[in-house]
């Protein structure tokens, strides 16, 4: 009976009091998805004797209404009070999922990729059977998905299926999200690229994977690739004692190049370092330059003044919104102020007093700041760049390696991070070593350009301020940021005096973030107050955008329609999705899934959070959810009670936390009359929904005042294999 109750409250919620005539246009009617998959017209519908058992199982998630040039479904019809408050526009052929014309002009939806093949890595080591994940995003209807190899003359070999059937041992964590997943076993018998493409229904081929089979290091090359900077120095150091600087380098070279493991070897392009290239593929160098520079040793000994542009960062806060409205905002309000020679490194030890400065600038005025140095500086750091707005480098650099020794057809830039080339170290980093993504360069390990490409291959409007030496030497570095989503670069020329890179660090962060400059402005203040270079050749130049400025106003990324999830900082099972199941983003492409740890994903406490000012004369906060369980309703009222939260928390005083949003198992209004189509990895096959819900909030008193935090935060009580997750979309300001 309560069945078919809901079937008559939902045609009133449709409008439909009085049947239409049979002159309805044909386009108005009611699809009915999941495994029913048929449309309607409203009079076939009003007649239709099986209308509510489809429904039922179909999921009131995928009971659509067509009207008008509007659509909403049934579930969102009752959680916002009526097919008026839920309409949105519709386009022909955008029905969700599979389903049947009956009437009208629609069609079946094409496939299309919605990301490119990507495999869980792109190397393999030969002889050696390594297992590879692969994935592709598609939207459409796909009947067949396979992976195939690209052999010779193009002869493609089909080699398995890829699905979207939540089966985790074949790779894929979250059944119908539309990523295509699919487990193979690689076995590469010589070194060479191998290359990877699907092919949907036949037809449709993606752009090529390429997967790199490489020889392992052997324990010699490895010993080698970790003593060969050091030994290098040394024999330079021991020429230095009775020749010029020019004839030791020369005769350094000279004795590399006769050793049976070196490849090849040079003189660094500003004649400031020396490189190599080892029959194993890994590359390294040393630095000797001597003088008080950030090329070189011995800049831990620097006696002038660095004359420290003071950072007013606690008077000037106040400037921080005063900002042009037509300037671009970095992505992220997350800053990374890394100082690779705090205090290890011997002579490479670099005073760093003014990156602290900046560091505690960010913090006062509401960036996430994290301050990291030494050991912090590690190859695992840069891989992650794209969790931050504002990256800042400390460190040593320069420009190193021949033409055609890598993948450029230039000498390329590097900078070092903290981390020490031990042997351990390089047996682990091998892959990157062998590839030249890595370089060893006085015992440490060196960032080269295809590191930031493959790595971080989508930075939120980052600016990036790369204070090493020879930092924008070439545009290899610059170019590697810029062309992976940095707005804005700030480097060297040349080998530059620490004394004016402190001036410069202090004076450029002085200008962007406490008095609200753009870049381009903040860099004509550098220029105008401490010149153009340090004196001895090494010119601050920019890159990019000059147009760019640091804010923490407002929200950002809040409808993740560029596809990532830059400018949150999250944690345990989150994801950008498309879709999920008969579930589709309310208004746009993409919409963020926190779970409680789905398929593969161990982890049972998941959150996204953003940090920001509200700016004043904001009055609302806003946003979508929707929370799917498989724990109703067989645990309602026991001790399995998952919970899904949301909270605002202020960081200025007078202000409590507030909860905008809980819900749990327990307690929340689960539309159990209708299972959803969704079936989550272990648990069971039945899952439920609370409906898509928006929320206002009044931010009105917190306006203008300081630093929130909103916080999206879903977590298991009392077990873990019984699945909960949020969808979360449309975060916005008004």
């Amino acid at each position: 009976m309560r069945k078919v109750l809901v079937t008559f409250l939902l045609l009133l919620g449709f409008g439909f009091l009085v049947a239409p005539t049979t002159s309805a246009a044909p386009k108005d009617g009611i699809y009915i998805g999941g495994e029913v998959n048929k449309y309607y017209s409203i009079i076939e519908f009003i007649n239709s004797k099986t209308k509510t058992e489809e429904m039922n199982k179909a999921g009131l998630a995928n009971v659509v209404l067509f009207q008008d040039d509007m659509m909403a479904s049934a579930s969102s019809i009752l959680s916002k009070g009526g097919f008026t408050k839920a309409q949105v526009p519709h386009e022909h052929g955008k029905l969700p999922g599979k389903y049947k014309k009956v009437n009208g002009d629609y069609i079946i939806p094409e496939p299309a990729f919605t990301s490119g093949l990507n495999g869980s890595t792109d190397t393999v080591f030969i002889n050696e059977e390594q297992q590879v994940v692969f994935r592709v995003g598609i939207e459409g209807i796909a009947e067949t998905v396979e992976l195939v190899k690209v052999g010779e003359n193009n002869k493609i070999e089909v080699l398995t299926d890829l699905t979207d059937d939540g089966n985790v041992s074949s790779g894929d964590d979250i059944k119908d999200d539309g990523v295509y997943s699919g487990v193979y076993d690689i076995i590469a018998g010589s070194e060479g690229t191998l290359g990877y493409k699907v092919v949907v229904d036949s037809e449709l081929y993606s752009d090529s994977y390429e997967i790199s089979a490489l020889k392992h290091l052997t324990n010699e090359e490895i010993t080698t690739a970790s003593a060969q900077s050091g030994e290098t120095e040394q024999k330079f150091t021991e020429l230095s004692t009775s020749l010029s600087k020019e004839e030791a380098q020369a005769k350094t070279v000279e004795w590399l190049n006769s050793k049976e493991e070196v490849v090849s070897a040079g003189i660094s392009e500003d004649g400031e370092g020396i490189w190599y290239e080892l029959d194993s593929g890994v590359l390294g160098g040393t630095l000797i330059n001597e003088d008080s520079s950030k090329g070189g040793r011995n800049a831990a000994t620097l006696t002038e003044s660095l004359n420290d542009a003071p950072i007013d960062y606690k008077e000037n806060i106040a400037n921080f919104a005063a900002m042009s409205t037509d300037s671009l905002s970095v992505g992220s309000k997350r800053a990374a102020i890394i100082s690779s020679f705090a205090s290890q490194g011997g002579g490479l030890q670099l005073p760093n007093a003014s990156y602290d400065n900046v560091s505690n600038l960010f913090t006062a005025t509401g960036f996430n700041a994290d301050r990291l140095t030494d050991g912090e500086s590690d190859i695992d750091l840069f891989k992650n760049l794209e969790n931050y707005g504002v990256v800042v480098i400390d460190t040593h650099g320069g420009t190193f390696f021949a033409q055609g020794v890598g993948e450029y057809n230039s000498s390329q830039v590097i900078f070092l991070t903290g981390e020490k080339a031990t042997p351990e170290k390089i047996q682990m980093y091998e892959a990157d070593l062998k590839k030249g993504r890595l370089a060893v360069i006085a015992d440490y390990f060196a960032i080269t350009p295809s590191f930031i490409s493959h790595y971080n291959e989508s930075l939120p409007g980052t600016i990036v301020f790369n204070g090493s030496c020879q930092s924008t030497k070439n545009d290899t570095m610059s170019n590697a940021f810029l062309n992976d989503g940095a707005q804005t670069y700030f480097g060297y020329s040349d080998n530059v005096l620490v004394s004016y890179d402190n001036n410069v660090v202090s004076t450029l962060f002085n200008s962007l973030v406490a008095n609200g400059m753009t870049t381009g402005e903040s860099f004509d203040h550098v220029i105008n107050t401490h010149g153009t270079s340090d004196g001895y050749g090494a010119y601050f130049q920019m890159k990019g955008n000059n147009n760019v400025v640091i804010s923490v106003e407002g929200l950002v990324n809040g409808k993740f329609e560029e596809g990532n999830l830059n400018g949150w900082f999250g944690n345990g099972d989150v994801r950008l999705i498309s879709k999920l199941g008969p579930l589709y983003s309310p208004e746009g492409k993409y919409m963020s899934i926190i779970s409680t740890g789905l398929g593969s994903v161990g982890e049972s406490d998941s959150y996204i959070s953003q940090t920001f000012n509200i700016p004043a004369g904001m009055t609302t906060l806003s946003f979508d959810y929707n929370v799917i369980s498989e724990e109703p309703d067989e645990f309602l009222d026991s001790v399995y009670d998952d919970k899904f939260q949301v909270v605002i928390d202020p960081s200025f005083g007078g202000f409590e936390p507030q909860t905008l949003v809980y819900e749990s198992v327990n307690t929340s209004a689960w539309l159990l009359d209708f299972p959803i189509d969704i079936d989550f990895y272990g648990g069971d096959d039945t899952s439920y929904e609370i409906g898509w819900k928006h929320v206002e909030f009044d931010v009105s008193h917190l306006a203008g005042k300081g630093s929130v935090t909103l916080d999206f935060r879903v977590w298991d009580e009392g077990d873990s294999a019984y699945d909960t997750a949020a969808l979360i979309d449309n975060i916005s300001l008004n």
